[in-house]
């Protein structure tokens, strides 16, 4: 998720923004219009937590009534493995 940050300045050739995923922390950024370079102003910290360790995915899983529903994963890359889960490739098999 992107969004624009506050400038109380409407003549500023800086622009901030926020960005956020589901393995990025909240971030803020300022973009300066002339040169085009981006500086990271402030990360939040997520104690314990290393984010590049991680990944997301988007998959999309039919229901039983044939429904396609979107289903959003983060998971240790280290740890975990998708394609050893069974369960996730039927319908017919019992949610836990």
């Amino acid at each position: 998720m992107a969004w624009l940050g506050y400038n109380p300045d409407p003549e500023s050739d800086r622009l901030r923004y926020g960005y956020s995923a589901m393995t990025t922390p909240t971030s803020t950024y300022e973009w300066d219009l002339n040169s085009g370079k981006r500086e990271l102003l402030k990360r939040q910290e997520v104690k314990g937590v290393e984010p590049g360790l991680y990944h997301s995915e988007r998959l999309w899983i039919t229901a039983r009534d044939g429904v396609k529903v979107p289903v959003s994963l983060v998971y240790n890359s280290a740890k975990f493995n998708l394609a050893k889960v069974r369960w996730w490739y039927t319908a017919t098999a019992p949610m836990a």
